[in-house]
């Protein structure tokens, strides 16, 4: 690994100071007797990020070697980056209205609707490409009185509890994401481990 790295031009193995080639910017400690900061040593996965650019960065100079620059900078945060925040895999006080209670209590129905006329099974890529239309359709092809029903139903889900059987449904289908989800945000907010058995 170590022949690796003498192929690296000096401006990557100086991560952090702003040289380039050895030649220092003004305002650096370079006219005092203090040391430099010392820099830590390049990773395997480092080596490989500034190896698949080294011969873009020979064959430039100028403008050109900074556009080459911002390629690596930017492929090296995506394997060291801090990742944005993610979202928690359920919002908590959704607000329920008639269309996701309609959604809700006839997913099943619907689902195998789907399955029926497109043969694309659930969970399956293409079930995305339909879903959204088959649920309008069904939506829009209620009476009056089964939305008013619904509507009264949503009223209810947000003054009161979901009914068990909604509460199960999701439980069901996002419980693994919601474990996961509390397992990372523990680490990264408390450097706690969590190991969880799922059946």
């Amino acid at each position: 690994m170590q022949d690796h790295l003498n192929l690296v031009p000096e401006v990557y193995m100086n991560r952090g100071s702003r040289s380039v080639n050895g030649a220092q910017d003004r305002g650096s400690n370079s006219d005092t007797n203090e040391e430099p900061p010392k820099q830590l040593p390049l990773n395997e996965k480092e080596v490989v990020v500034l190896e698949a650019y080294l011969e873009q960065w020979n064959s430039t100079s100028g403008k050109e070697r900074n556009v080459v620059w911002g390629d690596v900078y930017h492929k090296w945060l995506q394997s060291h980056g801090e990742t944005k925040n993610s979202k928690p895999p359920i919002t908590i006080g959704r607000r329920w209205t008639y269309w996701s209670v309609i959604e809700s209590l006839r997913k099943k129905g619907l689902l195998k609707k789907i399955e029926d006329e497109t043969r694309v099974k659930a969970g399956e890529h293409g079930m995305m490409n339909h879903y959204s239309k088959y649920l309008t359709e069904m939506v829009e092809s209620l009476t009056e009185k089964e939305i008013e029903e619904a509507t009264e139903m949503a009223v209810q889900w947000n003054k009161q509890a979901v009914p068990l059987e909604v509460q199960d449904d999701i439980a069901r289908r996002k419980s693994d994401n919601i474990l996961l989800y509390v397992a990372k945000e523990m680490f990264k907010r408390a450097g706690m481990r969590l190991f969880m058995l799922s059946a």
